[in-house]
């Protein structure tokens, strides 16, 4: 089996990230409906008959408590806030959530990221956003050829419709109140900064143009 693998210089990551907001409402619809059809691990996480919006916020507060414990949004020392160690924020997401599919922490990406980018290198690595494929879908398919090292996707696939998740997102975003989404995007906000260096510090410089407007809605 281990002879099928590929050598681990040879591998290649593909990293799409989403508008964290967005992403954290859709998670938490996608969990709804889970519950819905009788999938225990849902109803668990979902065992408070709470609405979307207070079950998001609480979240929210729940790890902004957790973060403030080391300095400002978690800064740890020499560092911006919202720049959070993976094992911080691993721990405000398991513990301060009470679940470890806390769909609000999930969508703190930077330490997560960074994870992936201190274990390969920066050649192994490439993030792209949503933002990006609703934009200029086949761009980004030429840029993920280029990284795979692929001949050309089909046409089937350059033809293919990537917009529809825009229209999703917006439906989704349109399930909590406004307030809500604002609330969202703000405490994204530093998070989302500290994305943005760590995009630009490893020489990701189109995500982290797409990911620096996140907080702008």
């Amino acid at each position: 089996m281990a002879a099928l693998l590929p050598r681990p210089a040879a591998a290649r990551f593909l990293v799409m990230l989403r508008a964290p907001a967005d992403r954290a409402i859709s998670h938490l619809s996608m969990l709804t409906k889970l519950a819905r059809r009788g999938e225990a691990w849902a109803q668990i996480y979902l065992y408070r008959n709470v609405s979307a919006d207070t079950k998001l916020l609480a979240e929210a507060r729940a790890i902004g408590r957790c973060t403030a414990s080391r300095g400002p949004k978690g800064a740890a020392p020499g560092h911006a806030p919202g720049h959070l160690s993976p094992k911080r924020w691993h721990e405000c997401v398991a513990v301060a959530c009470g679940f470890h599919a806390c769909v609000v922490g999930q969508s703190i990406y930077e330490p997560q990221i960074r994870t992936w980018l201190n274990t390969f290198t920066a050649r192994q690595v490439r993030v792209f956003t949503l933002d990006e494929f609703e934009v200029a879908p086949r761009a980004v398919l030429r840029r993920i050829e280029s990284f795979l090292d692929l001949g050309p996707f089909p046409r089937l696939v350059l033809n293919w419709k990537w917009a529809w998740n825009a229209g999703k997102t917006k439906r989704r975003a349109g399930s909590v109140a406004p307030e809500t989404l604002k609330a969202l995007r703000r405490f994204y906000a530093p998070f989302n900064e500290a994305l943005v260096t760590l995009l630009r510090k490893r020489g990701q410089p189109a995500a982290a143009d797409a990911a620096s407007r996140w907080d702008r809605g």
